[in-house]
């Protein structure tokens, strides 16, 4: 079913021009000049901030940023790949594995019902819980992560195989090579999951971090928008009558965000209850 994170009326919208100065470029070595930006104006509510990321994985893309310790990454890489592979899907699967247990141990009691609704989080977060058209993931995915995560003991034995090897290990890898190539092509633009140092869970589409402290980012719900967003928040200097400036805040959008449990108008009721309330938005 197509995400509804926020409600569909878009009547709060509306674009306009203003001068700005002093809004960075990250495409460009531009700043600090006034350029006439075209801004849309929304409503909508912040429901995460996010701060230093511990881990941060891209998809798509040649860049690893993983902030954890040489010792933290050790713990977290030993015995991860139970089965020879190629070096491609070694290094896939140990990318999987290490976020996978990384974001289950941020929690101070470790059950089995805590642990089976991590994984449930840590899999739909990982897959934006659909296809690459759209629709739902598909069943085998479920269990194809599940032998990526826990070894070939979990690999189904009524799989059907066609190849004229014996090799044990060459049947697991043929079975989960469909899962381990979709996420890493479930979009055309960069998938980008990070594990805050808090031990949230993000999934972004469509846009590059550019810092490890990640102060200044923010998950937003706009109201109309039917996916939160991850914008960056800016202070910039506004021209009023051409020599009056005034500090205003303005936010750029960075891609598309998965939040578990907000991909359904959850942030809605929260509204309603008290916990979250609306602000306008200036979206540069």
């Amino acid at each position: 079913m197509p995400f509804r994170a926020s409600g569909s009326d878009r009547t709060d919208a509306r674009f306009f021009s203003r001068p700005v100065e002093g809004l960075q470029d990250h495409e460009s070595d531009i700043s600090h000049n006034t350029h006439l930006k075209v801004v849309l104006r929304v409503k909508g509510c912040q429901i995460e901030k996010i701060g230093a990321m511990k881990l941060l994985l891209l998809y798509r893309s040649n860049i690893k940023r993983c902030y954890l310790s040489k010792e933290t990454r050790r713990q977290y890489t030993v015995d991860l790949v139970a089965w020879p592979t190629t070096a491609r899907a070694r290094k896939a699967i140990s990318k999987v594995r290490m976020a996978y247990r990384y974001f289950t141990d941020r929690i101070s009691t470790i059950n089995s019902t805590s642990r089976r609704r991590k994984t449930e989080v840590f899999y739909r977060t990982l897959t934006f819980n659909r296809t690459a058209d759209g629709s739902d993931p598909l069943l085998d995915w479920g269990i194809m992560f599940s032998v990526i995560i826990n070894g070939p003991s979990n690999f189904p034995s009524p799989f059907p195989w066609h190849g004229t090897s014996t090799d044990e290990n060459e049947r697991v890898m043929v079975y989960i090579e469909p899962f381990v190539n979709a996420i890493f092509r479930l979009a055309a633009l960069p998938h980008i999951l990070g594990i805050s140092e808090f031990g949230s869970l993000y999934m972004y589409s469509g846009g590059r971090l550019w810092k490890e402290d990640l102060e200044g980012y923010g998950v937003f719900v706009i109201l109309g928008c039917n996916t939160p967003l991850l914008l960056e928040s800016y202070r910039v200097t506004a021209s009023r009558n051409g020599d009056v400036e005034t500090l205003l805040p303005c936010h750029t959008v960075v891609g598309v965000a998965y939040v578990h449990d907000y991909m359904y108008g959850r942030a809605l009721e929260e509204l309603d209850d008290g916990l979250f309330t609306t602000r306008i938005l200036d979206i540069v």
